[in-house]
């Protein structure tokens, strides 16, 4: 019996493949072999990429190239039992493997305001297109776009500082990682501060209220560090004036979420005057003055130790102290006056003394003669 099969074929199924190093080819069949008399055989010319082989009995393409390669054109010949042969061609491509760039190390943002689109980690080589995911999930308002990386959006909480891995992958699987750092922070603003006015000497300890707090940097008294501060949380710092000169300036904070400021203003530091009084004389007008210096006007003053002179009283509102004194003795009082200024400033005097009794005068005047006086 005779048989004669018809001639043989080679059809190109996969014009062209586009592969990527270090990444396993998903078994590919660029040429299908037909007719001639079975069985057929499949060579290919050039030599593959390293790493790939073809199947001398399928014709299907497998294997992990080991390398880069150029776009290189393949014949494929098909033989059949009676080395009647038949070729066709393909296009194979070798890309270099994917590549995963930091682009951005760290970015900070804003609450409720638009981000610049941004880049974090760009991507590289592979086999065209790329596509990008992120591990974990961006903060609320946050989105990545999968073909380019960039990041986009209104941030609409704040977030801590956070780890992000951006996960490149190219058209056969292959894929490379990079990372970078993001925070968001509320805007930084500050609502009010306790108290809004402290001694020229500084020390006084300053509460200040607002948002977006945490990671203060710094915290200024016009041009000068507070002496020191304490973020005790997104709300409230604590802060030390410095020592400044008297008259306003302007309390800052900067933070991550931008700076803000309010007034602060120095009073001078308030002193006490005392001025013993003329005389110190049971019977005598006695005036001890007691004047305060600096400070925040008005001044209430007030007897906080000992006691004053028996038959005298101070005036709050001017600090004197006056009278006619009724005994006589040793006294000893403090005088405290108080300024007005949000921190009540305080001052202190002791005035000591003795209230002496006046000499006795006695004078006898008679109408009679004073030469009978005592005659009989």
């Amino acid at each position: 019996q005779l048989t004669v099969n018809g001639p043989v074929t080679a059809t190109q199924t996969v014009p062209s493949k586009s592969l990527t190093a270090g990444t396993a080819a998903t078994s590919f069949t660029p040429v299908t072999g037909g007719g001639g008399t079975t069985p057929l055989v499949y060579s290919v010319s050039p030599t593959l990429p390293n790493g790939l082989t073809l199947s001398t009995a399928t014709g299907a393409v497998t294997g992990t190239p080991s390398a880069a390669s150029p776009t290189t054109t393949y014949t494929v010949t098909v033989t059949d039992a009676n080395s009647a042969t038949a070729t066709n061609t393909f296009s194979l491509t070798v890309n270099g493997g994917v590549t995963a760039t930091q682009a951005i190390a760290t970015k900070s943002l804003i609450t409720n305001s638009a981000a610049t689109p941004f880049t974090p980690v760009t991507g590289g080589g592979g086999t065209a297109p790329l596509t990008y995911t992120i591990s974990p999930a961006l903060p609320a308002g946050l989105t990545l776009t999968s073909s380019t990386g960039a990041i986009g959006g209104t941030p609409t909480s704040a977030s801590p500082l956070t780890t992000y891995t951006v996960t490149v992958t190219d058209a056969n699987g292959a894929t490379a990682t990079a990372t970078f750092q993001l925070a968001v922070y509320d805007a930084a603003s500050v609502t009010g501060i306790v108290p809004n006015s402290g001694p020229t000497g500084g020390g006084t300890s300053v509460t200040i209220t607002g948002t977006g707090f945490l990671g203060a940097s710094a915290v200024k008294f016009g041009a000068t560090n507070a002496t020191s501060f304490t973020v005790n949380s997104t709300t409230q710092i604590t802060a030390v004036s410095p020592a400044g000169a008297a008259g306003a300036v302007s309390l800052t904070v900067t933070a991550p979420g931008g700076t803000a400021s309010t007034t602060y203003t120095y009073v001078n530091l308030l002193g006490l005057v005392s001025t013993p009084s003329p005389t110190t004389q049971v019977g005598q007008p006695y005036s001890q003055t007691n004047v305060a210096s600096g400070g925040t006007s008005p001044f209430t003053y007030a007897v906080t130790a000992g006691a004053l002179p028996p038959g005298t009283s101070l005036n709050a509102s001017t600090g004197l102290v006056s009278g006619t004194p009724s005994s006589g003795g040793n006294f000893s009082y403090t005088i405290k006056v108080t300024d007005s200024s949000p921190t009540q400033q305080t001052a202190t005097q002791t005035v000591t003394g003795a209230m002496t009794t006046a000499a006795s005068t006695t004078t006898v005047t008679s109408s009679v003669n004073p030469s009978t006086v005592g005659q009989s």
